[in-house]
């Protein structure tokens, strides 16, 4: 993305939050009160799937979120700088189930997994999947 974009991403981060209608849905869709066991749904179809940012002369890194963020607005705004500044693409790597992220429209990778070993195993294929050259 170019350094445009991330501009743009800076210009709309913000502390306002959209309402969280998690709960609302909850009764409606039973998916929705568990969170963090599946790596993929068991009954979608193996399909190959083009790699991201293929042919292109983007570079990414990754950003691990190994724990609740506090100040997220802070984090956003130092990723999209960096992201401006260097050229580059910010990968996500959350290894909690919402990492706050999502809102500014970063890609955000959920890393699971049940073991320690489980989640490293899953980080690197997503390091792998998005040719991240440099993990944070």
């Amino acid at each position: 993305m170019s350094a445009e974009h991330w501009t743009q991403v800076m210009a709309l981060i913000t502390p306002a939050t959209p309402v969280d209608l998690d709960e609302d849905i909850a009764d409606l869709d039973p998916r929705a009160r568990s969170m963090g066991k599946t790596l993929f749904p068991d009954t979608i179809p193996d399909v190959a799937l083009p790699v991201p940012l293929s042919g292109d002369d983007t570079v990414c890194f990754g950003a691990r979120i190994t724990e609740d963020t506090p100040d997220r607005i802070r984090l956003a705004m130092n990723l999209a700088q960096m992201a401006a500044e260097k050229g580059a693409e910010p990968i996500i790597l959350s290894h909690v189930d919402l990492c706050g992220l999502e809102r500014f429209g970063f890609r955000v990778e959920r890393i699971a997994g049940d073991t320690e070993d489980a989640r490293a195993v899953a980080e690197a294929q997503a390091v792998r999947f998005w040719n991240i050259v440099l993990v944070i």
